[in-house]
């Protein structure tokens, strides 16, 4: 894995989790995956990973998505809890993925495969030409003598830097069944022979890659000029949030990208994607390919059996797999753009399905998708096709006009076209704060960013054609409460005025040593006891005010030889339903991964004095007013002292 940003590190550098060996997908070993809303601000984004243990490394290449580190072995945790914040889109573990080849065996035999889609009539007016095809996979043999005059530069995401040789081979069989060089009187011709190749490396030496290497392919591709994009890899179509974040960046950019199958066999449940073309293979009789895997999410076929193309060190070989169909997919999208560069995504997308040969059973069906593709149609459909000049709609569906809004607020936009919705910008009062890609369009606008009073939102949606349109302004009132400067204490050598105290299984305690208070002259100590225990005061009069922004905390020192397995805060507003906790979540009140059981991270350290501190936005009390408090514990012993905001 390689971040644009804050630490970097290779992929080769990243243990991989042995999850895998019980029957589980492996996945990176150490981090994890984050995506916040367009336009959370860094501050809330940072607060949301550390309650968790985690902080940011950077993100990855061209993406608002965060490689942040966590503890390992707790990756799959942090992902389900993170995954619950109201500033997170997604969250997940960066999995391994496998090439989807099959066995190769180095014998010629007639490209049968051209014919079949029609290759020769679709060169009489498109060869590919003006397309770059990027090729994410083991590397290209660039001096290849059917490659070297068809590549551009590429780079390597695996030990980041430029050198794209090919480690394992898969890479170079994939290349040259897009885009060999056709007409030069030497080995073999491809689909697409006037396109460019673009490698990019994202494997290891065994031609495994990673979700993170993946995505920032992707995005570097569409950033330096690819319009196809090749993944001959399978079972990630619709399993990477991250990919489809970088798949989604590749289609504002006009690109597309294919990704194959897979070579089990069988009816694979993965769901169906609306950013990614997954190609299953077929034989020479349009049959399914006996190793081809199938299902809902496939969108088209194409040929996969006895596939000629060229092998690492300059040879040939007759390749299977949907590994070979998949090239042959993106190769004929090539020729579609060189004949239609003015088409976006979907228009590549419908003109590929609308000309495929339809295959038994009718219609779209889990086994070929939409058909086997046909070069030839596909050209000559994209000939006659009319240029878009169809906007988009859009509008913001919340908060509604009228509404009041504090701190960071979220936004939804709905947003539709004819053809597809490249990107939504979100303005406020005409100055763009951020924009979303990815569908649905949510923000997390900080309202904070404004003076209070009367503001209006308009959001800008944008096709591929170039096609926009600004929604209706939706006016709001900002009232950001300013927040109290400096600390005030609560609780330090006496609960608060008023206050009556309680306990659930243990009792008020107050000392003065063993250990020594944090301030002052007394803190109060829980009873050494096993399971749940807390003590509690209520009713106070001398209440505590909490304003926007504020943070919550006390100070705890957990007893170094009898430490709990979980410390746990909780306030009092007229409801016991704000807390917050640390360690192993065993007490059990409330709803985890919200205001009412907060997750903040591990343990605090034990023997020493440590400050634990809740954003008053994470538990539901910015604004509220405190009249009590519990400290609890599970198991073990732990001593309190100076609480407030």
């Amino acid at each position: 894995m390689v971040v644009a940003s804050g630490s970097a590190r290779a992929a080769g550098n990243a243990s991989i989790d042995s999850a895998a060996n019980a029957g589980k997908p492996a996945f990176a070993s150490g981090y994890i995956l984050v995506a916040p809303y367009a336009g959370t601000p860094d501050a809330a984004f940072e607060q949301a990973l550390a309650e968790h243990g985690g902080h940011s490394l950077g993100k990855l290449y061209g993406l608002n998505v965060h490689a942040v580190e966590v503890v390992a072995g707790l990756e799959e945790d942090t992902v389900a809890r993170l995954t619950r914040n109201p500033h997170v889109r997604f969250a997940e573990v960066d999995q391994l993925v496998t090439p989807a080849g099959t066995a190769n065996d180095p014998y010629f035999a007639s490209e049968w495969h051209l014919p079949k889609i029609g290759a020769p009539t679709a060169w009489n007016t498109s060869t590919g030409k003006g397309v770059i095809i990027a090729i994410l996979d083991s590397g290209v043999d660039g001096t290849h003598p059917d490659l070297a005059a068809q590549m551009v530069p590429g780079w390597n995401f695996y030990d980041n830097n430029s050198n794209t040789a090919d480690v394992t081979g898969h890479g170079t069989a994939v290349a040259g069944a897009a885009a060999a060089t056709t007409n030069n009187a030497l080995g073999v011709a491809s689909v697409a022979g006037g396109a460019k190749i673009m490698p990019i490396r994202i494997s290891d030496t065994s031609g495994n890659a990673l979700w993170s290497s993946i995505a920032q392919a992707i995005t570097w591709a569409a950033d330096h000029g690819a319009r196809v994009v090749n993944f001959s890899y399978s079972g990630i179509s619709a399993n990477s949030s991250t990919v489809h974040t970088a798949a989604t960046y590749l289609r504002s950019k006009g690109g597309t990208l294919y990704i194959a199958a897979g070579n089990t066999g069988t009816n694979d449940s993965t769901a169906p994607s609306s950013v990614i073309t997954v190609v299953s293979a077929t034989d020479q009789n349009d049959n399914l390919a006996s190793f081809s895997t199938y299902g809902s999410f496939v969108d088209i076929a194409a040929p996969g059996v006895n596939i000629i193309s060229t092998q690492k060190g300059g040879g040939y070989c007759s390749c299977g797999g949907t590994s070979l169909a998949t090239p042959i997919v993106a190769a004929t999208a090539a020729l579609i753009l060189a004949r239609r560069p003015d088409f976006g995504a979907a228009q590549v997308d419908s003109t590929l399905k609308a000309s495929a040969t339809d295959l038994a059973p009718a219609g779209t069906d889990i086994y070929f998708g939409a058909g086997r593709v046909n070069a030839a149609a596909a050209v000559a459909l994209a000939a006659g096709t009319s240029v878009d000049s169809t906007p988009p709609t859009v509008a913001i569906a919340s908060p509604t006009s009228g509404s009041t809004v504090a701190g960071i607020v979220p936004v939804t936009v709905n947003a539709t076209d004819n053809i597809g919705v490249t990107k939504v910008d979100l303005r406020v009062n005409g100055t763009t704060v951020a924009n979303d890609t990815l569908a649905p369009f949510q923000f997390s606008w900080d309202s904070t960013t404004v003076a209070n009073g009367s503001v209006t939102l308009t959001a800008v949606a944008h096709d591929a054609a170039g096609n926009s349109t600004v929604s209706a302004g939706v006016a709001l009132n900002v009232s950001n409460t300013m927040a109290v400067t400096g600390t005030t204490v609560w609780v330090d050598d006496a609960v608060p005025t008023g206050a009556t105290l309680s306990s659930s299984g243990d009792s008020w305690s107050w000392v003065s040593s063993n250990p020594a208070p944090y301030k002052g002259a007394l803190a109060h100590q829980s009873a050494l006891l096993s399971g749940y225990h807390s003590h509690v005061f209520l009713n106070a009069t001398a209440t505590l005010a909490v304003a926007v922004g504020d943070t919550l905390f006390a100070y705890v020192y957990l007893d170094p030889a009898n430490p709990p397995s979980e410390v746990m805060l909780q306030w009092n507003d007229g409801s016991w339903e704000h807390r917050a906790y640390w360690g192993t979540d065993l007490i059990g009140w409330g709803t985890d991964g919200t205001a009412s059981r907060r997750y903040m991270g591990p343990l605090p350290a034990k023997g020493q004095w440590v400050r634990l501190a809740v954003p008053a936005s994470q538990v539901g009390l910015e604004g509220r007013t405190l009249n009590g408090m519990a400290y609890s514990l599970y198991n073990g012993r732990a001593t309190w002292d100076y609480a407030g905001k």
